[in-house]
């Protein structure tokens, strides 16, 4: 796999349920950022992914940890169960990277209160998806509810 210079270098963290959404869709495509590595806790999963986006043994991680330990990246994605999070996050800006997560963003509002804290320590952005708000049937509402 090439690494194209430029772009934004990712880790997505989940490749499962909306992982699945996410790398079969944006992450598969984005014109911004490449996906330089795949992690997730079950391992035919991973492979799925993995095998589907061509990406080679040596960047397949159980733990985001070996992945950011292994492959130089500027973000993480984490597509994983909300109390997942905030370990992700302290992983993620511990190591001067970006954090892109899907919402909610924390399984509770202690656990929110303190990403927003270590991004704001790491001088990192931490920034949550609202995908859906693009979508046809979110624009129609927008505009027929003004």
């Amino acid at each position: 796999m090439s690494e194209t210079p430029g772009k934004l270098k990712l880790i997505q963290a989940g490749a499962g349920g909306m992982g699945k959404a996410w790398w079969n869709g944006v992450t598969n495509r984005s014109p911004d950022f490449e996906l330089v590595a795949m992690v997730d806790v079950v391992e035919p999963v991973l492979h799925e992914a993995c095998d589907q986006l061509g990406l080679p043994n040596a960047r397949r991680f159980t733990s985001l940890q070996n992945a950011i330990d292994a492959i130089p990246a500027d973000a993480v994605l984490t597509v994983t169960p909300p109390p997942v999070h905030v370990e992700h996050a302290k992983l993620t800006f511990a190591r001067g990277l970006h954090l892109l997560t899907e919402k909610p963003i924390g399984h509770d509002l202690p656990a929110a209160k303190q990403m927003v804290e270590l991004a704001h320590r790491a001088g990192k952005q931490l920034v949550v998806a609202q995908n859906y708000r693009y979508t046809a049937p979110m624009q129609r509402l927008r505009v027929q509810c003004g």
